[in-house]
């Protein structure tokens, strides 16, 4: 006649402190993994400036100014939206984006520079194309001054206050995101063992892997729905407007980072407490 195990109240008390540690782990887990493909990831931030909305807030903030700027002047302001095109204004926005975060190779500081002085030389022959269809005479003079006033306004408005602190927080940000990323997997690994081998009963070690993991899930899904009423109830002031978009964007991003590591941390556990009942059941 076969003989049933039983766990000692020593087997208890370590699962509880085992699976609390895996609790801990896994959440440490989950904003390492979203710190470093979300948050500081070159690529995920270029995204979110180059999104529709933020680039065509910026192409409107860009077309008023410089449609102002002929008015001023005495000067037909009604064929600037088709000198300063959609693309034309995402592809300066996506080479700031690029440069400024290191997302992409082959940006730079200088292909940025490149791109506005492309957009400037169209705004430059419609500028003389007005000139000369008002009558008016040619002054090299006024006309680069205000061309400079143009350039002068896009460069403002893709200035980003403390550049090199970002940058500097970011690349150390990523230093530190790949060190905890490694050893959360390391203990993760560690405590999910040490807690299956506690004891004699598998289904209850089971059990306890399934609860570390359904608390953690819990845990990643209140940060994301307090982040999300945060958001909501207290808006962020920045300007331009379309910066406070992009900054919305990335944000919203990585809220939504941290729900869907709590997703797949929920299925993990609900597999592992039907493996858990399924055990028992077999007991």
């Amino acid at each position: 006649m076969s003989r049933k195990l039983h766990d000692s109240r020593s087997d208890f008390r370590s699962r509880n402190i085992l699976a609390f540690c895996l609790f801990v782990v896994l959440g440490i887990l989950s904003v390492a993994c979203v710190t470093k493909t979300v948050v500081l990831n070159g690529n995920t931030v270029q995204n979110q400036f180059t999104d529709y909305n933020v680039t065509s807030a910026f192409r409107q903030d860009l077309v008023d100014y410089t449609s102002d700027t002929f008015t001023k002047n005495g000067l037909d302001s009604s064929n600037i939206s088709n000198v300063i095109t959609q693309g034309k204004a995402e592809k300066i926005i996506a080479s700031f984006a690029a440069g400024q975060f290191r997302a992409k190779a082959g940006y730079t500081s200088k292909s940025y520079s490149t791109d506005i002085d492309e957009l400037i030389n169209d705004i430059k022959s419609e500028l003389e194309a007005q000139i000369t269809a008002s009558g008016f005479e040619k002054n090299e003079n006024v006309e680069n001054a205000q061309l400079k006033k143009i350039r002068a306004f896009i460069e403002n408005s893709l200035k980003l206050p403390k550049t090199k602190l970002i940058e500097t927080a970011m690349n150390l940000g990523k230093v530190a995101a790949d060190i905890f990323l490694a050893v959360a997997i390391f203990l993760t690994v560690v405590f999910a063992s040490m807690l299956y081998f506690t004891g004699n009963t598998k289904y209850r070690s089971v059990r306890s892997l399934g609860a570390a993991f359904c608390a953690s899930s819990i845990g990643d899904l209140i940060v994301s729905l307090i982040a999300v009423i945060i958001l909501n109830v207290k808006s962020i002031d920045i300007f331009p407007a379309f910066l406070k978009s992009a900054l919305d964007n990335y944000i919203y991003t990585a809220v939504g980072a941290i729900a869907a590591c709590g997703l797949v941390l929920l299925l993990i556990s609900l597999v592992l407490l039907a493996i858990s009942w399924k055990l028992k059941r077999e007991n």
